[in-house]
């Protein structure tokens, strides 16, 4: 009898870390929403490393708080209207939300910080304040100062802008069933305990054996969910640099009509680009960019963003892409001139 309650317990106990590690195994793979580029600069004003920073600094706003920071470095002065053409076709902000501020940095080094137009966290008074005491210095350190000014806008944004999802009390028991089976068993044990004051049963062993076959069922399917589960995370990076190469070859095609068979000879090149790609988290990747009968593998360069697909197991780079850095944001006009010249 007491060999049979020692080791229930010990199955009991046995389950307790095990139904503690499931949420671990299923957490949240780390993929971030779209937008990816955060820096156009048109007259390469900032070296490769300095983009990637700011870059980098933006992509982790926006993944923490749906909200996106964009700075442009147009090749002339340009009017409100253009300004905020450009804002909408580029769709700064998440769609439907229009949570984005583009900060438009000139030649001359005025600016112009252009907000979308569902903002309720930065405001035209605080770019213009904040803007006039930190971008003064634009000219001398542009990377600093943006650092700065973004820090600042960044502060403000201090509850996520996306609304959470009441998941009410089904999806509640759905997630944390784990839990339930853990309390059942605990419950059970004690139950089977307690009967075992008017001498033990065989009876007695039913319903604790039926909850443990079904957590040993429960844990044994998250453990292979979780073998089978594409643990592939999205990121961004540049491309810091490129070797190109190419291979010519031969495609035999052998035709036959019936009557006589011919030959065709059909040649192909393969272009191929060797890159390497940092991404906003730091990590170096090299990539392989290959296509036949086509440039487009070359057309791969020095300071390309690309989206990645990383494979959080092995920290390798799956897959390296173009992408759609539009989020669909719109702004009717609100923005503020710094520094106006």
């Amino acid at each position: 009898m007491r060999k049979i309650c020692f080791a229930f317990l010990c199955l009991v106990l046995l389950f307790i870390p095990l139904s503690l590690t499931v949420p671990n195994v299923l957490a949240d793979k780390g993929e971030y929403r779209d937008r990816g580029k955060y820096v156009y600069d048109e007259i390469d004003r900032l070296p490769l490393e300095s983009e990637l920073a700011l870059s980098s600094y933006f992509w982790r706003i926006d993944a923490k708080s749906d909200y996106e920071i964009v700075v442009v470095f147009p090749k002339e002065k340009l009017d409100e209207e253009t300004i905020i053409k450009w804002f909408n076709d580029r769709g700064v902000g998440k769609k439907e939300k229009d949570t984005g501020a583009a900060i438009f940095v000139f030649p001359d080094n005025s600016a112009f910080v252009a907000i979308g137009s569902g903002n309720d966290v930065v405001s035209v008074a605080a770019s213009k304040t904040y803007g006039e005491k930190i971008l003064k210095d634009l000219d001398k350190d542009p990377v600093l100062s943006l650092l700065r000014f973004t820090n600042v806008l960044a502060g403000r944004i201090t509850e996520p802008v996306t609304e959470e999802k009441d998941e009410g009390f089904g999806e509640f028991v759905k997630e944390n069933l784990y839990l339930f089976l853990l309390w059942f068993l605990v419950i059970s044990l004690i139950v089977f305990l307690i009967q075992q004051k008017n001498g033990f049963q065989k009876t007695d062993l039913i319903a604790p054996l039926i909850l443990l076959v079904f957590a040993g069922i429960f844990v044994g399917c998250s453990f292979a969910g979780n073998a089978n589960q594409d643990l592939t995370m999205k990121n961004y990076g540049i491309i810091t640099s490129t070797q190109h190469d190419e291979y010519h070859w031969v495609q035999t095609v052998v035709v036959s009509t019936g009557k006589t068979t011919s030959v065709i000879l059909i040649p192909h090149t393969d272009y191929i680009n060797y890159a390497t790609i940092l991404s906003y988290d730091f990590g170096s990747y090299k990539y392989t960019f290959r296509t036949t009968d086509s440039r487009w593998a070359w057309e791969r360069e020095a300071g390309e963003i690309e989206e990645l697909q990383i494979d959080a197991r092995k920290a390798a780079l799956l897959s390296a892409n173009p992408f759609d850095d539009n989020s669909g944001g719109k702004t009717i006009g609100d923005g503020v001139w710094i520094n106006k010249k």
